[in-house]
């Protein structure tokens, strides 16, 4: 998945920069993962990522943005996997 970022933004305790990344899920373990943000075909950030198990599968790779006043949380749900972190303009 290809985010593209408008400002410098902080995700979880990693800031990224403005610009275009591809974003990758990395599972480290049944409960922990870890997103990788990728920028010319290096990682250029590592978030953990907070897992929930969702209580029914999801058949499609599903990523929202929820924006409340320069912050707000990135949600990835695939699978049986409620993945998050928070976010804010910095």
């Amino acid at each position: 998945t290809t985010a593209i970022v408008s400002v410098t933004r902080e995700l979880g305790a990693v800031a990224l920069p403005k610009g275009e990344y591809v974003l990758r899920a990395r599972k480290e373990a049944d409960d922990k993962w870890t997103l990788l943000a990728n920028r010319e075909g290096q990682t250029v950030a590592e978030v953990l990522l907070s897992y929930r198990k969702l209580d029914a599968p999801v058949e499609t790779l599903t990523i929202d943005l929820q924006d409340a006043k320069g912050a707000g949380r990135f949600e990835m749900r695939w699978g049986t996997a409620g993945l998050s972190a928070d976010f804010k303009a910095k």
